[in-house]
């Protein structure tokens, strides 16, 4: 019965590993595609300079508030996708990560404990 429930256990981790593995992919893709937005924007930024149409210090300003603006999107869709992922867990009624190791301690001990009867 363990080993059957370790494959089991073992193949929901799978699964919830891929999926992990697959929105973090979704994440990796979002996040060079603004990277070369980013790219886009300082070329353009670089031009206004060049023809005196934004200062340096303007320049560099705008660059920093665009980078802390892009962290802070990619930290709330991270948070976002992690309630998403564990919203549809609950409702696929898929155990987690935690559960599954609080399983796997309690079938530990109970070996252990039938081993020493």
């Amino acid at each position: 019965m363990y080993q059957t429930l370790c494959y089991c256990t073992r193949n929901q981790l799978y699964k919830y590993d891929a999926m992990e593995e697959y929105i973090r992919k979704i994440i990796n893709t979002s996040m060079g595609v603004a990277l070369l937005a980013k790219d886009k924007i300082k070329e353009l930024i670089d031009e206004l300079v060049n023809n005196g149409k934004m200062t340096e210090e303007e320049g560099r300003r705008f660059m920093d508030e665009l980078r802390k603006d892009t962290n802070q999107k990619k930290e709330n869709m991270e948070s976002e996708v992690k309630g998403i992922v564990e919203r549809m867990l609950e409702k696929m009624d898929i155990a987690t990560r935690k559960d599954l190791k609080k399983l796997e301690k309690r079938i530990d001990y109970l070996e252990k404990d039938n081993m020493s009867s």
